[in-house]
């Protein structure tokens, strides 16, 4: 089944050096190949029809913690929803927030019941010709969470140790620890609290996730040299919609210009993720 949003863990192996507090990572925007907005010329109506109804309506996947999911309350919140209402301002229009299925996307924006989705969803070449992705502004991967005196720092040196997942593929963690020490966990949050109190080694998760549920004491944690599944995180609309992808590419170099990603980032994560 393809997929626009986030994935359930598909882990390809890719090492690169981080620190014990924190990690700087940049790595090139990946190249739209269905269209780079930013090189176009804003020749159809799409955003001028945005413009005139005064309101943009994004289609989310509230599952999708922490860039998009749904609070104690019922609101959707997240990063990508505090960014992509921060575009919404630079754009001079309103927003509105639709929850949809990741995999009726397509349909969604297509039938335009929507017109953009933003909220966890990653650059997928799979969708080139269907869809146009917006500049990156965030890169995310799987990696494992450790407290910072323990001995381990790299992923072999987890042979025999209890590792914490979420939702992760059990022929990889197979590959790298007995299948016997391989803890489920309902969330990541719960992971975490027990890795904090000794009951466990390594919670195995998604970088800005990581950093999310460890924002507040950080230090307590390091991350391991080697990160897995690598993905860049846009915004998305219909394939001929140009213009509206300008304008979006536009809100979103704006908003990293001014500062107001990197606020959002520190909000969310504790450090700046953002590209």
């Amino acid at each position: 089944m393809r997929r626009l949003f986030n994935p359930i863990l598909i882990l390809v192996l890719i090492c690169l050096p981080m620190s014990a507090c924190g990690i700087s990572k940049k790595v090139p925007d990946v190249e739209r190949k269905s269209d780079t907005a930013v090189r176009i010329e804003k020749s159809d109506s799409s955003f001028a029809v945005v413009k005139d109804k005064g309101t943009v309506i994004v289609g989310v996947n509230p599952q999708s913690f922490p860039f998009c999911f749904v609070d104690r309350s019922g609101a959707v919140t997240g990063f990508d929803v505090d960014m992509a209402t921060a575009a919404a301002q630079t754009m001079g229009v309103e927003i509105e927030f639709k929850k949809i299925n990741a995999d009726n996307l397509i349909d969604e924006l297509n039938s335009e019941k929507v017109d953009l989705a933003w909220g966890g969803i990653f650059i997928n070449s799979e969708f080139e010709g269907e869809v146009l992705y917006s500049k990156s502004y965030v890169s995310d991967w799987e990696t494992f969470f450790t407290l910072r005196q323990s001995p381990i720092e790299k992923a072999k040196d987890l042979q025999g140790k209890i590792i914490a997942v979420e939702n992760a593929s059990n022929e990889y963690i197979d590959s790298i620890t007995d299948n016997k020490n391989i803890k489920i966990y309902k969330s990541n949050s719960a992971a975490v609290s027990d890795l904090e109190k000794g009951k466990i080694d390594a919670v195995f998760q998604g970088y800005a996730e990581g950093k999310y549920h460890t924002k507040n004491n950080e230090c307590i944690f390091k991350i391991l040299n080697d990160t897995f599944y690598e993905k860049e995180y846009a915004a998305a609309v219909r394939f001929g919609d140009r213009a509206l992808m300008s304008e979006i590419d536009n809100a979103i170099q704006n908003i990293i210009d001014n500062g107001a990603a990197k606020e959002l980032s520190e909000k969310w994560f504790g450090d700046d993720i953002t590209k």
